[in-house]
């Protein structure tokens, strides 16, 4: 389904499918910027627990005892996720100017 809803609703739509976002909008433009809003809450504390967890496992014994193996895993996993981040923030910038 296309863009749909008032004028503002749509342009709120066009700049978020820039960076990839996609929801049910609704078409009216305050309705539409709750959504945005309550999506990126949602986004934003996935975020935080699963890094969380991620700095829990890192200061864990469990980590350290691990075979070298798993450990240099582990910590290429965090990096690779890390870089991959931040090209995808700069590409979604750069795609944002054009």
């Amino acid at each position: 389904m296309g863009i749909r809803g008032d004028s503002l609703s749509r342009l709120i739509q066009a700049r978020a499918k820039l960076v990839g976002v996609q929801l049910n909008w609704t078409g009216k433009a305050v309705e539409d910027i709750d959504l945005l809003l309550l999506d990126y809450f949602h986004r934003k504390c996935l975020n935080e627990c699963i890094w969380n967890g991620m700095r829990e496992l890192m200061d864990s014994n469990a980590l350290k005892d691990a075979p070298e193996e798993v450990q240099a895993r582990f910590y290429t996993i965090v990096l690779q996720a890390q870089a991959n981040f931040e090209m995808k923030r700069a590409q979604q910038l750069q795609e944002a100017k054009v």
